[in-house]
């Protein structure tokens, strides 16, 4: 039986436990992520193929070794691959990367802190999303945090070198998981907390010692010789530059949302605090974030870890709000564990949450008004929007609407701690934050990426395609790769990536099959392959399109259309095609 004084921890821990697995394989791949990549890559060693042949495939370029072997695991023990068994690697690790959070606080600041944090951390919309993608983000979050921890255990016991040890042992994990990039940023944090005096004298160089050094560099230098030997030097995640600077350092901090609103509350709160734990996670962030933007690596592929501190850090301050505990040594107390559920607390989640009901349906009626009407303002989706918009399958941007209701425990918090004193109150509303924010990513999960998936199915899509074109394949990329095609389909059903360079051979190998073949490209690639085919007896017949990633409806530009070539039963073929698209609708 739960002791009561767990229950909090219990009931945060069930709340995870929701949001991670509820509905987990309901979204489907997109068309040119991480996700679909590591799927790619997992199920063809799942298939039996070598490590080294795999990742010479050029999906493969840019990818680490670590998630795709643990994904390729559920592939081979179900003997399948689909959505729900590559985001299992993925869920398991966040579910690893809350408790190493929590560890972190309670060892560092105490139970009732760390059990926020833990609330906080898994109650963020970009945590949401990685929770449940088959990318390496989410594993690479816990060995970021899992090296903070080592760094922790290290300031409180600097006598054993142990922790040194293990934290090079997970940076080096973190190297086979995303690369070099968040290894330098996880440098850049240790190194900070080194220079904050928060070591105490000869720990630093046991901490850079020759010895760690030559460790790590034994654990990675295999997959550097492989890299160098198969991929020429092709070491960097193929996101990693998508976007640099200020703009996705907005980016970043938007997508801590809602608990974004409280994080200048808490850096400041934390910022006047001199003790050593608030230091170790100050410095450690502030180096992080100061090498990350000096090399331009900022992008949620590299810095989700850095939303684990920033939990701590509001937990710390979410424990301050109540009048007393700022030097509160008995946190571990009965008196603490019974304030949290006094009638107060109860009550207070109950007046909060009509706040949230009514700011949720307004955030649903913006929601609404930009998805119905996105042709008309698709250019909202570029610049800070782009991303957010086009993940809004899985991160829900009206999760603006807890925002009010954080900010209304915010400013309980200043207005009211006389008043509350040491009672529970002010802790409730701090829960029916978190509760709200709980609420908000269960319905979009629950409901929104299943009613994408009636329109926009790419699943769907392909298996419509897969009835249409039978056994008779091979089906070409023109000009575009299609990740989703090759896993949805089988990737022994696709040749070569044809261009308008080698569209004659093309031609070629068409004149002499039997069979009808078949090009998948896009709208650009329609408009060319067109004209290219134009001077030939082939003539396009009809296209399918579908979308390469949830509300891009107005960009043409990512709608993928399907090309059957034959010079037999044209008018036959059309009405084959016609009548499976009326189905579909």
């Amino acid at each position: 039986m739960i002791q009561k004084k767990n229950l909090s921890l219990a009931a945060f821990i069930l709340m995870a436990g929701i949001l991670i697995l509820n509905a987990m394989g309901e979204r489907n791949y997109w068309g040119d992520s991480s996700e679909i990549r590591h799927a790619l890559v997992a199920r063809s060693l799942a298939d039996g193929r070598g490590l080294a042949s795999t990742f010479e495939e050029e999906y493969a370029a840019g990818t680490y070794p670590l998630v795709p072997l643990a994904i390729s695991i559920p592939f081979l023990l179900a003997d399948d691959a689909d959505e729900v068994l590559s985001r299992i690697p993925s869920a398991i690790s966040a579910f690893a990367a809350l408790f190493v959070t929590y560890s972190i606080g309670a060892l560092l600041f105490g139970r009732i802190p760390a059990i926020f944090a833990f609330a906080v951390f898994a109650t963020s919309a970009l945590f949401s999303f990685y929770a449940r993608d088959a990318s390496p983000q989410m594993a690479g979050a816990l060995f970021l945090l899992s090296s903070l921890y080592c760094l922790a255990r290290l300031a409180q016991d600097q006598e054993r070198g142990l922790w040194a040890r293990l934290y090079w042992v997970s940076l080096a994990l973190l190297f086979y998981t995303e690369g070099p990039a968040p290894v330098v940023i996880a440098l850049a944090g240790a190194w900070s907390v080194a220079r904050g005096e928060v070591f105490g004298p000869g720990v630093t160089g046991r901490l850079f010692g020759k010895f760690n050094l030559a460790m790590f560099a034994g654990i990675i230098a295999p997959w550097l010789i492989f890299a160098m030997a198969a991929n020429g030097m092709s070491l960097a995640p193929r996101s990693s530059g998508a976007m640099t600077g200020i703009k996705d350092f907005i980016l970043q901090a938007f997508l801590f949302i809602p608990w974004i609103f409280a994080a200048p509350s808490a850096l400041r709160f934390c910022g006047a605090e001199k003790d050593n734990p608030t230091r170790l996670l100050l410095s450690f962030f502030t180096g992080a974030v100061v090498a990350a933007f000096a090399l331009s690596l900022f992008g949620h592929t590299h810095l989700l870890g850095l939303h684990g501190i920033v939990a701590l850090l509001i937990g710390v301050y979410i424990h301050s709000c109540r009048k007393g505990t700022d030097d509160d040594a008995a946190e571990n107390s009965s008196h603490t564990e019974k304030d949290i559920w006094t009638p107060a607390y109860i009550s207070n989640l109950i007046i909060i949450f009509p706040l949230f009901i009514f700011t949720l349906v307004i955030a649903l009626a913006s929601f609404y008004f930009f998805y119905s009407y996105s042709e008309k303002y698709a250019s909202f989706g570029a610049g800070i929007l782009e991303a957010p918009l086009s993940m809004a399958a899985s991160i829900p941007i009206p999760s603006f609407a807890t925002a009010s209701v954080l900010l209304a425990a915010i400013y309980i918090s200043f207005k009211s701690s006389e008043r509350f004193a040491d009672s529970g109150e002010t802790l409730g509303m701090w829960a029916a934050a978190v509760l709200s924010s709980f609420a908000c990513l269960l319905y979009f999960h629950s409901s929104l990426a299943p009613s994408l998936n009636k329109s926009f199915s790419h699943r769907t899509f392909y298996s419509q395609i897969s009835n249409f074109i039978g056994k008779g394949g091979p089906i070409f990329h023109f000009e575009k790769e299609n990740l989703q095609g090759m896993f949805y389909l089988g990737s022994g059903s696709f040749a070569s990536v044809v261009n308008s360079n080698n569209v004659p051979a093309l031609l070629e190998v068409m004149g002499k099959r039997q069979a009808p073949t078949f090009i998948l490209t896009d709208e650009a690639g329609k408009e060319s392959l067109k004209n290219i085919v134009a001077i030939s007896r082939y003539k396009p017949i009809i296209y399918m399109d579908s979308y390469f990633v949830p509300l891009t409806r107005a960009l043409g530009k990512n709608r993928l259309y399907l090309f059957r070539y034959s010079p037999l039963n044209v008018n036959g073929d059309i009405q084959i095609i016609k009548n499976l698209l009326n189905k579909s609708k």
